[in-house]
């Protein structure tokens, strides 16, 4: 008798002796040597190489409607596909740029996948070199986490319009950040993508210490003294 599949929402690869129960597939290969990152190397021998989820853990789909990813990639690959397996497939693509040391943060709106609700054990990825035609190519690809979450937190990428009166640096950023705004500052927040303030530690109004948090995406509030607000995001790196 196969154990129920344990609820997860974070893939954060921390533990180097456990792949999370991935799979790679079709000419792309898991390693793991740094806590906090899963390598896939990717070959040129197949169209479509994939990563696949393989059932040990589940997610309520109806609730988790949104996936955001943090990768580097160093590979031809423009594109992502996040494919549901389960009760049908569906399928949601977010372009990617290609050949960059520079980490992104990808967001995946799942709410209206065919499928993608209740519990769900089964979904992959694929990693596509698109531009010119669908092609076979090489290269590495480093995930530093997969996060499912509720889309209704107002943290869609879409729904963050940053303001021009205020300049992060750098970002992503490993330990000080600075916030340059052209009104007197009031008060800065920072939330992860959950919507949950977290503790900083402030030098001054305008510069913050996030060696704390753990990488990945962050949303950072500055209310300025003429009561206006401004919301930026910032990428948290090691």
């Amino acid at each position: 008798m196969s154990a129920e599949p344990i609820e997860r929402l974070d893939y954060s690869f921390e533990n180097v002796n456990f792949n999370d129960d991935f799979v790679g597939g079709n000419g792309a290969v898991m390693s793991q040597t740094l806590s906090g990152t899963l390598q896939l190397s990717i070959d040129n021998t197949n169209d479509f190489p994939s990563l696949t989820q393989n059932g040990l853990f589940s997610i309520d789909g109806t609730v988790n409607n949104e996936m955001q990813m943090t990768i580097i990639n160093d590979s031809p690959k423009d594109r992502i596909t996040f494919v549901s397996q389960d009760g049908g497939v569906g399928y949601k693509s977010v372009n990617i740029t290609p050949n960059s040391v520079t980490p992104q943060v990808l967001y995946f709106d799942l709410e209206a996948l065919t499928g993608w609700s209740g519990t769900e054990t089964t979904w992959k990825l694929q990693f596509k070199e698109v531009t010119g035609g669908i092609k076979g190519s090489a290269g590495t690809i480093y995930i530093q986490q997969i996060l499912f979450h509720s889309g209704t937190l107002g943290l869609r990428d879409e729904a963050i319009k940053d303001a021009s009166s205020i300049s992060l640096y750098p970002n992503p950023v490993s330990d000080i950040l600075s916030v340059n705004s052209s009104e007197p500052i009031d008060n800065i927040t920072v939330y992860n993508i959950l919507g949950e303030e977290q503790s900083v530690k402030f030098y001054n109004t305008n510069s913050l210490d996030v060696s704390v948090l753990r990488n990945g995406v962050y949303t950072i509030k500055v209310e300025n003294k003429d009561h206006s607000v401004s919301i930026k995001r910032f990428v948290k790196k090691q």
